[in-house]
């Protein structure tokens, strides 16, 4: 997962965050929402990494 991460574009990260932190709002199911938290922490490392990134490059 991180690997694929890793190979989008800040952008679409952004993109990504939004709809899944929309996604999580919608759901009612525990297991769900818990797995979809997940993911967007990923996703959120991952922003926070091409952030840093950018800046040293």
């Amino acid at each position: 997962m991180i690997a694929m991460i890793e190979n989008i574009s800040l952008d679409e990260l952004y993109d990504l965050q939004e709809k899944l932190f929309k996604l999580e709002m919608l759901t009612t199911d525990k297991d769900v929402s818990d797995k979809i938290y997940e993911v967007l922490h990923l996703v959120d490392e991952g922003t926070e990494r091409k952030k840093k990134n950018a800046g040293t490059n």
